[in-house]
């Protein structure tokens, strides 16, 4: 199943190339921004690359929760009860 998900998100940051290419840009702009900006403190701290892969993983762990739950709720579910819904 998580191998799947890989494969439409994969397929997903190709077919928006443009998407994908300016997310990139943003995350190296915010990057140097804040290299700038912390070199300026008297405790120089680094900025390392976790924050950015956190942040960037963090909507993809949401999502394939979610749509696990739904998925797992549905297939549970008797299907006499999905007709009634609609």
């Amino acid at each position: 199943m998580f191998l799947n998900y890989l494969k439409v998100a994969f397929k997903n940051i190709f077919k928006f190339k443009l998407y994908s290419a300016i997310n990139i840009i943003g995350w190296l702009v915010a990057w140097l921004l804040m290299e700038d900006w912390l070199n300026f403190f008297a405790f120089l701290t680094e900025v390392t690359l976790t924050p950015f892969i956190m942040e960037g993983s963090t909507p993809f762990v949401f999502t394939f929760i979610t749509i696990s739950a739904r998925a797992i709720k549905a297939a549970r579910q008797k299907p006499v009860m999905s007709f009634m819904h609609e």
